[in-house]
């Protein structure tokens, strides 16, 4: 499915002076699964001040989903 659906979400927080970056890594090592994966996934900025989110895993979609879900525990309260 990718990340195509979760656009939207990633604007709103975009919409909020945050800044949403969506890094692949070709530098980290694909034949061994340390702990950081290819992708990371940082928000940064905006409401969160000089804090930030950021998640290095494997899987991309998972990577997205993770930040979305901490971003919006600490400012939306869904």
């Amino acid at each position: 499915v990718g990340i195509d659906p979760v656009i939207p979400i990633l604007n709103m927080i975009k919409d909020e002076n945050a800044v949403v970056v969506i890094k692949f890594d070709g530098e980290r090592n694909f034949n061994t699964k340390n702990e950081s994966g290819p992708f990371t996934v940082l928000i940064s900025n905006g409401k969160l001040k000089d804090n930030y989110i950021k998640y290095e895993l494997w899987s991309l979609e998972e990577a997205v989903i993770k930040a979305i879900i901490e971003y919006s525990d600490l400012f939306w309260k869904i």
